[in-house]
């Protein structure tokens, strides 16, 4: 392999012009800081003296200590990436992208001189953190399945055995049958008697029917002759 010169950080001139630059952005940083904290020191304490006659909406003087603290949280911060360029200067590793290992372009840190990736490194972190989703929200059918296998195995238990029950309705029409008293139980054996009583008549004139007979054919004929003889008078 060819050995190449490559420049893995900057030369000690070139962190030196950096350090002063990051000095006199830090010097106005905290002054800005300085006249905040007095700005809100002021609202505070004068909230209740002749400032407060002068503010009549109260809700105006919260909407000012709000947006003070903001800019006093935002301008602490500020501060605080400057002095870590400070320490990085003084470890010589100021310039270096985190992300890449490449110089950072040095007019980006004449601009930025608290940054600590490259325009690309800076780009790419922009378009993946967009593109990231939280896994809550997207549920494939992998996961569903993953989630199918997570859950605990039911073990089989017994079967207990199945009792099947047939409801029969009853017509609305229908009544409920009363039990028979006596006195009905009577008056249904009367009529059967009387129904008795009748059947056995009749038989009786069945059998006086049946009991007028002919014994022979003789009989037969006479009594033909005697229905001829009428009618031979009956002529005459």
């Amino acid at each position: 392999m060819s050995s190449e010169n490559v420049t893995v950080r900057y030369t000690d001139e070139d962190l030196i012009d950096f350090k002063s630059v990051i000095d006199s952005k830090l010097e106005k940083a905290m002054a800005q800081y300085q006249s905040l904290k007095e700005q809100l020191k002021d609202i505070t304490e004068n909230n209740t003296d002749d400032f407060a006659k002068d503010i009549t909406d109260f809700s105006s003087i919260q909407s000012e200590i709000e947006m003070l603290n903001n800019m006093a949280n935002h301008q602490r911060k500020y501060i605080q990436d400057l002095e870590n360029a400070l320490i990085r200067i003084n470890n010589k590793s100021y310039g270096i992208c985190v992300v890449s290992g490449e110089l950072i372009d040095k007019k980006r840190l004449l601009a930025v001189p608290t940054t600590t990736k490259s325009v690309t490194a800076k780009t790419q972190s922009e378009m993946k953190d967009k593109m990231i989703v939280p896994k809550e929200k997207i549920r494939g059918f992998d996961d569903e399945l993953e989630l199918d296998d997570e859950k605990p195995v039911k073990k089989s238990e017994p079967k207990s055995p199945v009792i099947i029950t047939k409801v029969i309705k009853k017509s609305p029409g229908t009544k409920p049958v009363s039990p028979l008293d006596d006195e009905d139980l009577d008056k249904i054996f009367s009529e059967l008697d009387v129904i008795k009583e009748l059947d056995e008549a009749e038989l009786n004139i069945e059998d006086d029917d049946e009991e007028i007979g002919y014994d022979s054919e003789e009989d037969l004929d006479m009594i033909a002759d005697e229905d001829s003889y009428d009618e031979d008078e009956d002529m005459e």
